[in-house]
């Protein structure tokens, strides 16, 4: 009964702090924004948060090992008897367009980020991105196969894969930009350049995106790739 009573008094002063904060907002923006130390520009939040671009450095060996995990994780899905990614079509783009389900969600998601979404080659992100979803899969096949010791080389085959597609996928796909990109609007002028742009996307990207799940034979990926279109409108980020 306490900790109801505590929960309904610390949920009324919340709402009371956030009403207040919104009339002063709403009276005047700037002393708001001044008073509450909020980030105007992004030189406000570089400064505050401490931004720093990092690059990742890779050497040849780790190159030569990336490559080989892409083809061994392939390779294992063939010998687990799953189902190829990309494949059984006579055009690798419909096969990748009829796919389905979370994964293919995620991999048109990262198609619809690269700079040219509608070229036919894919990037070194996309494919990371690929392989880690082909890895993660692979990994939750074997682990449900796990009563049975001979699964047991294949758990350590796909953890190495793992530690090997994670650090290519952190280096091929920037992920400093995408954190970088995203503290950055984090801050009014972040804010006001985000509303500038859904205002122009709503009558492009949008209006696409809309269509696309509305279409009962769109699959995953063609869903998903909308959504990276209009992800990376409204945010400048591009893979």
């Amino acid at each position: 009964m306490k900790s109801a009573l505590a929960l309904v008094c610390f949920t009324a002063v919340a709402e009371a702090s956030l009403l207040t904060d919104a009339k002063d907002f709403m009276q005047s923006p700037k002393a708001f924004l001044v008073d509450h130390n909020v980030p105007v520009t992004r030189h406000d939040v570089k400064t505050q948060i401490t931004v720093r671009n990092h690059e990742f450095k890779t050497n040849p060996n780790h190159q030569m090992l990336l490559e080989q995990s892409h083809h061994n994780i392939r390779a294992q899905r063939e010998r687990l008897g799953l189902a190829k990614v990309g494949a059984g079509s006579e055009s690798i783009l419909a096969s990748y367009d009829n796919l389905n389900g979370f994964s293919a969600n995620l991999l048109g998601v990262a198609k619809g980020l690269q700079y040219n979404p509608n070229d036919t080659s894919m990037n070194k992100c996309f494919t990371a991105v690929e392989g880690l979803l082909i890895a993660t899969d692979n990994s939750l096949h074997i682990i449900s196969k796990l009563i049975y010791p001979w699964y047991l080389a294949e758990v350590q085959l796909v953890v190495q894969d793992l530690v090997a597609l994670n650090a290519g996928f952190y280096s091929d796909c920037d992920a400093n930009k995408f954190f970088n990109t995203m503290t950055q609007l984090i801050s009014a002028e972040g804010v006001s350049e985000i509303s500038a742009r859904a205002s122009g996307a709503y009558f492009f990207e949008y209006k696409n995106f809309k269509a696309i799940r509305a279409e009962a034979g769109a699959s995953s990926y063609v869903k998903g790739k909308e959504f990276g279109k209009l992800f990376s409108v409204l945010s400048a980020y591009k893979i």
